[in-house]
């Protein structure tokens, strides 16, 4: 069929007027989101009216069910059935003679797509190589850093390390370690923890944190305040837009009335366990006056506190006049050429990356009862890459022996607060943490469905309908692998005993044969049940 246009006339088909105006397809947009999964195909239309003027083109996802009047204006209702099929054929003839352009849509943070690293950070998009020709990358959120134009001297990044010594260390590289933690998630680490900044009213605990880890222009997106009546779940949300980037939960605070305390609670205990569910967000930093209000154990174990000592209104008032001095807008250049550095040198980022966390995987000395360690491991990495790509190697400039003093002297203040409170961790608290680790399906464990393909064995479990069959020894290994630390089975499995969530046999071993090994049996709804009431509560 031949399609023919002419100005004053319209568009025919053989000889057959058809429309007073001409679609035409200029384009095909294949479009690939990596952030959701999904993929969708769009078709660049214009329209060319009956006086020759040309429309703009409009982004179509359906040719057969164009309405031309909606979006250009141009009469269409009285097109009968064969006059649409008509212009269908026409656009089909366009689509033929176009190629395909693939478009990569991405958000904040780092993204994989067909053995390329790609990493938007602030409104700038890096590859580790090079793209394919015939590939585009696109955003669909641009949120751009403060302007800068600094030049990055190691004289003024040491000003933003020694500012407060024993604090601005750790949050100078607890700020840039947002940097990396997209980096880490995908390497299949899990760097479940928030950095709180305990200290007195009044001592720059906001300010530094605004000044060190805000890089955004619009710094609506990525701060809030505990005070604010936003649902947590809206929190959590603009937490996962933008990795890659620092989030700031400002005062957390003492409330009188029971009501405003509990939902405060609820709101950090939403955000502190949002990790177990999924590390790649943006690195969360909470300010408080007290570790006290920091929430039960398993929230401030999943911490890296940093404690800001009282000071004398005379230090008060030179710090105060000291922090004006430090720009918010150089550390964000700060980050971005440490960001920039990461991907230029990407594969071997993450060879480094490979080889500390084995090589620090235990060290004698630290208390593995806590998580604490494991923390600190995340930020110690942060400097060491930082001064391989950022200082020449030169730990005077990267503060190393600084930070690793000031990093001591919070673990020492932190390990205090946390043994205060390790024997009053709560029953309900190990029954979660069980149930979040079996809830990871494969991350810990490896969940089986299938009885004929499960044979039982020190890392897997068997799920069948509300039963969870788990042997001691896999048990124990999950634990492990969650907490990151040794842990007290017989309190975990005496705990799950006492509050009645076992299916057990008639023998004293509070297990059941399946396959003629002994397995622990968790009875899921039960479980629900039993956390249901506690959280309440």
């Amino acid at each position: 069929m031949k399609f023919k246009y002419s100005k004053g006339t319209g568009l025919s088909a053989d000889d057959e007027l058809i429309s007073e105006f001409y679609p035409v397809v200029t384009g095909i947009r294949e479009c690939i989101h990596l952030d959701t999964g999904l993929t969708n195909t769009l078709f660049l239309v214009k329209i060319i009216k009956i006086d020759g003027t040309e429309t703009e083109e409009k982004e179509i996802l359906d040719l057969k069910d164009i309405r031309y009047f909606d979006l250009w204006h141009v009469e269409d209702a009285l097109l009968s059935v064969k006059q649409k099929q008509y212009l269908y054929c026409k656009l089909q003839q366009d689509v033929m003679r176009l190629k395909v352009k693939r478009v990569v849509v991405i958000g904040q943070g780092l993204y994989y797509y067909k053995d390329i690293y790609i990493y938007q950070f602030g409104g700038r998009i890096q590859t580790d190589r090079k793209m394919p020709d015939n590939v585009s990358i696109e955003c669909n959120l641009q949120l751009p850093l403060l302007k800068n134009n600094f030049e990055i001297k190691p004289e003024l990044i040491k000003e933003y390390i020694n500012f407060l010594p024993g604090v601005s260390e750790v949050l100078f590289y607890g700020a840039l370690f947002a940097v990396i933690k997209p980096v880490l998630c995908k390497l299949g680490f899990n760097p479940n923890f928030i950095i709180s900044l305990i200290g007195p009213s009044g001592h720059l605990k906001t300010s530094m944190v605004r000044k060190y880890a805000l890089w955004l222009a619009d710094s609506g997106v990525q701060e809030i305040s505990f005070s604010d009546p936003m649902q947590s779940e809206k929190i959590i949300s603009m937490i996962d837009n933008i990795p890659g980037q620092n989030f700031l939960i400002d005062d957390l605070h003492e409330l009188k009335s029971s009501y405003a305390v509990g939902k405060q609670r609820d709101k950090l205990d939403r955000l502190v366990h949002h990790g177990d569910h999924d590390s790649n967000f943006a690195n969360i930093f909470i300010t408080g006056e007290s570790a006290k209000k920091m929430g039960i154990f398993s929230c401030k174990d999943r911490m890296l506190i940093i404690t800001v000592d009282r000071m004398e209104s005379e230090k008060m008032a030179e710090m105060k006049k000291k922090i004006g001095q430090l720009s918010s807008e150089y550390m964000a250049e700060v980050a971005e050429n440490f960001w920039t550095k990461i991907m230029e040198n990407y594969d071997d980022v993450q060879k480094f990356i490979g080889e500390y966390m084995e090589k620090n995987q235990r060290q004698e000395g630290i208390d593995y009862g806590t998580r604490t360690f494991q923390h600190m491991k995340y930020i110690t990495l942060t400097e060491e890459l930082f001064r391989k790509y950022m200082c020449c190697g030169a730990s005077e400039y990267s503060g190393k022996e600084k930070l690793e003093k000031a990093l001591e002297r919070n673990y020492i203040i932190q390990q205090k607060e946390l043994k205060s409170e390790g024997g009053n961790k709560a029953d309900w608290e190990y029954v979660m943490d069980v149930y979040q680790m079996l809830g990871k399906e494969n991350q810990y464990l490896k969940m089986v469905t299938n009885m004929m393909e499960y044979e039982p064995n020190y890392d897997n479990y068997f799920m069948k309908r509300d039963r969870i069959y788990v042997t001691g020894t896999a048990l124990l290994r999950g634990m492990r692998r969650y907490y990151q630390h040794d842990v007290d089975g017989r309190k975990i499995l005496a705990i799950l005993h006492n509050i009645g969530v076992l299916d057990e046999d008639a023998t004293s071993a509070r297990t059941k044969k399946l396959k003629n090994v002994r397995h622990y049996v968790l009875i899921r709804s039960m479980i629900e049940e039993y956390l249901s009431y506690y959280r309440k509560n």
